[in-house]
């Protein structure tokens, strides 16, 4: 925490979330990674990130994150590990 009592990490994250909600993609990956670059081992960026890349058809680097987001302890959320398997080729039924 800083002075005010906001943790810096999730500030940076927050800017991500306003650009998903407003559609502005490019806004929204670069806000995820500066959260990700303050905090790398916090999940959330990671996830967030993931499903913004699936969006956008980028599926390879969508997966690459949301493995991240699990590992960085988003494993003990249903909706983080939905996100993976989602993603998995295996279980999406691609090669």
């Amino acid at each position: 925490h800083d002075a005010d009592g906001q943790r810096p990490d999730l500030r940076c994250h927050h800017p991500g979330a306003l650009h998903l909600e407003g559609c502005t993609a490019p806004g929204a990956e670069q806000a995820l990674r500066s959260a990700i670059i303050a905090a790398p081992r916090w999940f959330k960026p990671h996830w967030t990130l993931a499903r913004l890349l699936a969006l956008s058809g980028r599926m390879q680097e969508a997966l690459a994150e949301a493995r991240l987001a699990v590992d960085c302890g988003g494993a003990r959320f249903t909706e983080v590990t939905e996100t993976l398997h989602q993603l998995e080729p295996e279980r999406a039924g691609k090669p």
